[in-house]
């Protein structure tokens, strides 16, 4: 499978670069390069939950930014991966809206639009920034990017990351949480397949967009 382009794109980099994909597949070291090589800011929809879960559970920053949040927390008997899940998906989109009916599943992408949306409003007389979101995983948050003020449809760019080793399959796709399942339904514009070494990788996004 190559990396391929759904859409002409321009050597004009994107205001917004929203990156899907399955976990461990790619994505936060996609989101490091936009950072460290073509200046963009990195946000989440999960930034706010992230902190949250942490001064719930006492987590430090490794269990809910690295591959640590799969490890078995002693004092909680789970993985933070699970309260991650379960705070951001069951409670912040599902019972909130026993709180907050017209809500419905969007607080987080609400959170994060208006945060763009005040930073692009700042950016009105200067140089403007530009965003990569590094974990778009439900369909609800794709369709807030769209709905950005002043932010146009051509602004966006939504990547999928593949990592072919990385595909579940049969029984293991049932054990999947469904927070991780929903991406497979979200518009994408490229298809990053990440099945070499993080060089290769990186140097495959830099090509598509001609950079």
């Amino acid at each position: 499978m190559q990396t391929t382009p759904l859409m002409p794109l321009t050597q004009t980099m994107p205001r917004i670069i929203a990156i899907c994909g399955a976990k461990r597949s790619g994505k936060d070291v996609l989101a490091e390069h936009l950072v460290k090589h073509h200046k963009y800011e990195r946000v989440a929809f999960a930034n706010p939950l992230k902190q949250a879960v942490k001064a719930l559970f006492n987590f430090n920053d490794e269990q809910v930014e690295t591959d640590i949040k799969d490890v078995v927390d002693e004092k909680w008997g789970i993985t933070p991966r699970a309260a991650l899940q379960f705070f951001g998906t069951e409670i912040m989109q599902e019972k909130i809206q026993e709180l907050m009916p017209d809500m419905k599943r969007n607080f987080f992408a609400n959170t994060l639009k208006n945060y763009i949306a005040e930073r692009c409003d700042a950016d009105a007389n200067g140089e403007k920034t530009s965003f990569v979101i590094s974990d778009m995983r439900f369909l609800h948050e794709y369709e807030m990017l769209y709905n950005i003020p002043n932010i146009r449809k051509e602004d966006v760019l939504v990547i999928r990351v593949i990592r072919p080793s990385g595909v579940a399959v049969g029984a293991a796709v049932a054990a999947i949480h469904k927070s991780e399942l929903e991406y497979v339904n979200i518009p994408y514009d490229v298809v990053l397949v990440n099945n070499s070494t993080i060089e290769n990788y990186l140097a495959k996004f830099d090509k598509i967009m001609e950079i």
